[in-house]
């Protein structure tokens, strides 16, 4: 999404726009069966594991 294109006052509006999309793409999501689900959290745990590297040393 390009915001130089917006006129000034509908910015805020547009971001109010974006962010409840992206919470309904959330929202479907969880929705999903709950097999998927549980493979998206896998993912996003091994996501989350991969980016902060090494710093959790046990």
């Amino acid at each position: 999404m390009n915001f130089d294109l917006l006129p000034e006052n509908s910015t805020r509006v547009t971001l109010l726009v974006w962010i409840s999309q992206r919470s309904r793409e959330c929202y479907q999501l969880a929705a999903k069966p709950r097999e998927r689900g549980l493979q998206y959290l896998e993912n996003l745990t091994l996501l989350i594991e991969s980016t902060s590297g090494s710093t959790s040393a046990s």
